[in-house]
C-alpha cells in the first residue's frame, strides 16, 4: 500500500518522485520557532531514520511509532521493540538528548496508533513543553505543521526545521476520521513529507491536535491527503506514558526559550565547493547565564559540516572555545555564564553541498544581580547557603558553589544490570560528624565524561529508613529507581566518616554509563562528596 512506502520508505530516506521540489516543510517557511519542535535520529546498523517530533515534557519527547520500530512494521513490542540507544532527540535550542526509554502504542498498526513516547535519559532545560489538545479538531480548523521534513518530489534532504499552515478535512478512504486528523494539499497552504513523521499539528492556541503519521502521494505535491494521528483520541495513553511529567509548563530555573529573559537568533547559508565556510558573528549581553548554538542542515545522505565557536575572534581549524566536527549535518556547542561582548560562529563544509541553519540562544542577561537576596539570578551558581542547586555550600558573598570535596572513597563499583557500591565518606575536619540520612534526600549518582549519568534517590522521611540502636547506623530497604539497600555505618575510629553500601538491579541509565571520565557522588540536602576517575 502506498502508506507504507511514504511513510516508512521515505522515512528510511528512500524517496523517489519525478516533480520539481517546492520549499520546505512542503511551501513551509524556515523556522527557529518552536523549541519544542526537534529532530529525531534513529540509527540502527548501517541505516539511518531522520523523523520529527515535540516535547510534552521536561523529559518527554511525542513522535511516530513507524520512526522508531524496525523498518516501520507493527508489532512493535517485546523482542521487536526498538532500542532506545539507537535513539536521540536534538533540539535547536538545546542539544543532543539520549532516549532512555522508547514507548510503542500497543495497538500501533500503521497508520493506526501510529505513536511512540521517548523518555530521555536526562532534561533539557529552558524548553517549554507543548499541551495535548483534549478534544478532537472539526472539519476546517486551521492549524500549523513543524518538521525537519524534505520538500518533496525530488527532493530527498532531511534536516531543516520549517513550519507551514493546514487547514483540516476529511480523510481518504482507507483512513480513519476517529483515529487520524487530516487535510488536502491542493497546492496552496502546506504539506507535510519524509522527516516530519512524527512532528506535531498545532492549533491556534499552541496544543497538538495531531503527530505526522503520512499521505497519499509518495511525493507529498499536489494534490495530496495528508494524515497525523489524532492526539486527543490517544490523550489518555500518552499522558500515562509521560506520567507527572506532563504537568510540566517551564523547565528548569533558567528563562525559557521563547519567554522574556531568551534571545533567539537566526542565520542560514549554503555551503558548496565554492563556498566552503561562512563565519556568523552574536553579541553577548553582561550578566548572560548560558549560550546555547546549534547547527543542522540540509541532507540527503552526503552532507558533513562541522561547527566552531570562539570569543572575540573567528575560530581557525587550529584554535576555538568550542568545535564540534562529528559526521553529519548536526553539531552543538554550549557555554555556561560565557563572556560579554562578540562571539564567532564558524560553520566549514567536510563534504556535500546543501544550505544550513544556524540557531544562537541566550539565556539570561541585560539585567544586575544581587548576591544575598535568596533569588537566583543571571550569573549566579546560587543565592543563599542553602539552595538546592549547590549541595556543596553556597559562598555568601559571591554566590558561586563550593566545590563537592573528593571525600569519596570507592572500594568496589558495578553498575548495569547489577548495580554495587562500596566505599567510605571520610573528611578530616569532622564535616560528615552527625549525618542523618533519615530527614533528607540522600543521592547516589554516577555519571561519565558523555554526560550519562546513572542516579537513585532515597526522598527525605521514606519509611525504608531502619537506625540502629546505637545511633551509629541507619539502613535503608526498599525497591526505589532500581536501589533495593543501602547502609551507611559510623566509623567511630576516625571522627566524621562512615561507611557506604549500596546495591540495587536495573538502575536507570547504569547500562549506558560508560567506564571514561568516572564520576561518583553521594549527596544530601547540605552536603556532598564525589570521587572523580
Amino acid at each position: 500500500m502506498w502508506t507504507v512506502l511514504r511513510a516508512v520508505v521515505a522515512a528510511l530516506l528512500l524517496w523517489t518522485g519525478a516533480e520539481a521540489a517546492p520549499p520546505r516543510i512542503v511551501q513551509g517557511t524556515l523556522t527557529s520557532a518552536y523549541p519544542s519542535t526537534g529532530a529525531l535520529l534513529v540509527v540502527s546498523g548501517d541505516s539511518g531514520v531522520t523523523c520529527s517530533g515535540v516535547m510534552i515534557g521536561c523529559e518527554t519527547f511525542l513522535t511516530a511509532a513507524h520512526c522508531v520500530c524496525p523498518a516501520g512494521k507493527a508489532p512493535c513490542q517485546g523482542d521487536d521493540a526498538p532500542d532506545p540507544f539507537d535513539v536521540t532527540v536534538y533540539l535547536d535550542n538545546a542539544g543532543f538528548f539520549p532516549a532512555d526509554v522508547v514507548i510503542v502504542h500497543p495497538d500501533y498498526d500503521f497508520p493506526v496508533a501510529d505513536l511512540a513516547v521517548v523518555k530521555l535519559l536526562f532534561a533539557p532545560t529552558s524548553i517549554p513543553p507543548s499541551k495535548l489538545a483534549n478534544m478532537s479538531v472539526p472539519l476546517g480548523t486551521p492549524g500549523t505543521i513543524v518538521g525537519f521534513g524534505t520538500s518533496g518530489g525530488n527532493d530527498d534532504s532531511t534536516g531543516l526545521k520549517r513550519s507551514g499552515n493546514v487547514v483540516t478535512a476529511a480523510c481518504p478512504n482507507d483512513v480513519s476520521d476517529t483515529t487520524s486528523v487530516c487535510w488536502r494539499f491542493t497546492g496552496e497552504g502546506s504539506n507535510s513529507c519524509s522527516g516530519d513523521s512524527g512532528g506535531p499539528l498545532f492549533l491556534n492556541d499552541g496544543s497538538i491536535a495531531g503527530t505526522t503519521s503520512g499521505g497519499v502521494r509518495a511525493s507529498c505535491l499536489a494534490t495530496d491527503s495528508s494524515y497525523d494521528t489524532n492526539v486527543p483520541y490517544y490523550h489518555d495513553w500518552i499522558a500515562a506514558q509521560a506520567g507527572e511529567d506532563l504537568a510540566n509548563t517551564v523547565c528548569g530555573e533558567l528563562p525559557q526559550v521563547g519567554q522574556p529573559g531568551s534571545t533567539v537568533t537566526e542565520f542560514t547559508g549554503t555551503l558548496d565547493r565554492d563556498v566552503t565556510e561562512a563565519v556568523h558573528t552574536i553579541v553577548v549581553p553582561e550578566n548572560t547565564e548560558e549560550l546555547r548554538i546549534g547547527m543542522h542542515g540540509a541532507d540527503d545522505g552526503r552532507i558533513d559540516f562541522d561547527l566552531a565557536v570562539r570569543f572575540d575572534t573567528p575560530p581557525t581549524d587550529e584554535e576555538s572555545d568550542c568545535e564540534d566536527a562529528a559526521p553529519g549535518q548536526y553539531a552543538y556547542c554550549e557555554f555556561f555564564y560565557p563572556d560579554p561582548g562578540t562571539w564567532h560562529v564558524r560553520v566549514k563544509r567536510a563534504a556535500g553541498d546543501g544550505e544550513y541553519q544556524l540557531v544562537v540562544t541566550t539565556l539570561g542577561g541585560g539585567a544586575t544581580t544581587e548576591c544575598g537576596n535568596d533569588v537566583l539570578e543571571a550569573g549566579e551558581e546560587c543565592d543563599g547557603i542553602d539552595a538546592p542547586s549547590c549541595p556543596g555550600g553556597c559562598d555568601p558573598f559571591d554566590c558561586v558553589c563550593t566545590p563537592c570535596p573528593e571525600d569519596l572513597t570507592i572500594e568496589q563499583i558495578q553498575l548495569a544490570r547489577k548495580f554495587v557500591l562500596r566505599g567510605a565518606l571520610a573528611n578530616g575536619e569532622g564535616m560528615y560528624e552527625g549525618f542523618d540520612p533519615r530527614s533528607v534526600d540522600l543521592d547516589v549518582s554516577v555519571a561519565d565524561a558523555s554526560g550519562r549519568t546513572a542516579e537513585v534517590r532515597i526522598p527525605a522521611f521514606d519509611t525504608g529508613w531502619k537506625a540502629a540502636r546505637s545511633g551509629k547506623s541507619w539502613r535503608w530497604h526498599g525497591r526505589l529507581d532500581g536501589l533495593r539497600r543501602l547502609t551507611l555505618r559510623d566509623r567511630t575510629k576516625k571522627r566524621g566518616a562512615w561507611t557506604i553500601v549500596a546495591d540495587g538491579r536495573d538502575v536507570p541509565g547504569a547500562d549506558r554509563v560508560g567506564t571514561s571520565g568516572l564520576t561518583v557522588t553521594v549527596r544530601s540536602d547540605y552536603t556532598c562528596a564525589m570521587k572523580r576517575y
